[in-house]
């Protein structure tokens, strides 16, 4: 980066993609369970999974994730 405009493309690339991925994210959230055992299989997502991340949520809180 040797300029301000690929700065300013470098910060707008990287907003565009972090954008993007949360709303990937916010869908698959959204969708729940349902999407998961559908498409599950796919995101080689075994069926224990859910399982693990709910009583990892128990045992450390929401306020984990950050």
């Amino acid at each position: 980066m040797t300029d301000r405009t690929s700065l300013a493309l470098f910060v707008a690339a990287a907003t565009i993609g972090t954008v993007c991925g949360s709303l990937v994210a916010y869908g698959a959230g959204r969708a729940g369970e349902e999407a998961l055992d559908r498409y599950g299989r796919y995101l080689r997502i075994s069926a224990r999974d859910p399982d693990r991340g709910r009583r990892w949520f128990r045992r450390y809180g929401s306020g984990a994730v950050c």
